[in-house]
């Protein structure tokens, strides 16, 4: 990590309705701050865990 390559990391959270154990995967569209051109980052598959119960559900998505 440079100042000319800084490294970046975000974290997040989201009400998700499905089971524990499954997984989630995508993309964010970043936009560079100096020049407003964007660029796609990937986020692997990544498996969906919880530390806390959930609260009751009343219904499943599909």
């Amino acid at each position: 990590m440079t100042p000319q390559e800084p490294s970046f990391q975000y974290s997040g959270t989201v009400g998700v309705m499905v089971d524990k154990g499954s997984y989630a995967w995508g993309n964010f569209t970043m936009e560079r701050e100096e020049d407003r051109t964007s660029f796609l980052v990937k986020v692997p598959t990544f498996r969906l865990e919880c530390t806390s119960s959930p609260p009751e559900r009343t219904e499943r998505l599909s």
